[in-house]
C-alpha cells in the first residue's frame, strides 16, 4: 500500500508532531509567497487601461490644443487613488 503524499513529503521528520509544526509554518508562508504580484487578468486589464490612457491622452491634446501629439510612453498608476499631486 502507498504512504500519503504527506508522510513522503517529511520522511525526514523523526515524529509526526514535529512534521505537522513544519506543515502549520510553511502553508502561510506558501500563501504569502504566491499571493504576491499580479494576476494575468490583472496584468492584462493594466495593459488595456495603458494603451486607453494614450488615446485619450492624445485626444485631448488634439482637442484642446489643436495638433495630435507624438506619445512615446504611457506608465500605468500602480497605486490606488494616486494621481496628480
Amino acid at each position: 500500500m502507498r504512504k500519503p503524499w504527506f508522510s513522503r513529503c517529511f520522511r525526514s521528520c523523526v515524529n509526526w508532531k514535529r512534521a505537522f509544526v513544519r506543515l502549520c509554518f510553511m502553508l502561510p508562508v506558501y500563501g504569502l509567497v504566491c499571493g504576491c504580484g499580479y494576476s494575468g487578468k490583472e496584468r492584462q486589464r493594466m495593459r488595456e487601461i495603458e494603451q486607453r490612457g494614450g488615446e485619450y491622452a492624445a485626444r485631448y491634446v488634439r482637442e484642446k490644443y489643436g495638433f495630435t501629439p507624438e506619445i512615446r510612453q504611457v506608465t500605468a498608476c500602480t497605486e490606488r487613488g494616486g494621481g496628480a499631486a
